[in-house]
């Protein structure tokens, strides 16, 4: 689940992105002619122009950064992950009460295991009682 949206075509961070990524070709072409042409006995560069595809690509790349640095900037632990997970689950206030103080740490591995064995009925709905072990 990722509330970033990706960036349309016609946005203008994506056209600077492009136009960008154009003339970094443009001039690498410009370079490696320029090598070539220095270097003797050398084949004679063959320009590649900077072609619709790879203007494509770099757009994708381009949201696919922006993704990327979003998920860095917000990431979703394993502790968020189970505490939205105790929050949104189907539970009774005890079940709540009872996974939470019995299992005091709440990282998204205990979580899962519980939420895994009772959706395989491994676990019926009552054990998750809170059990005295005095």
């Amino acid at each position: 689940m990722d509330l970033l949206t990706d960036l349309e075509v016609t946005s203008p961070e994506a056209i600077a992105h492009v136009a960008q990524r154009r003339q970094a070709h443009e001039a690498e072409q410009v370079n490696q002619a320029g090598i070539a042409e220095a270097t003797p006995g050398a084949a004679a560069h063959v320009n590649v122009p900077c072609t619709e595809e790879m203007a494509l690509a770099a757009f994708v790349q381009f949201n696919a950064n922006r993704r990327t640095q979003h998920r860095m900037a917000f990431p979703l632990g394993g502790n968020l992950s189970a505490l939205i997970f105790v929050s949104l689950a189907d539970l009774t206030q005890g079940q709540r009460n009872t996974l939470t103080h019995k299992y005091h740490d709440t990282s998204w591995k205990n979580i899962r295991s519980v939420q895994c064995a009772r959706a395989q009925r491994l676990i019926p709905g009552s054990v998750l009682r809170y059990e005295n072990s005095s």
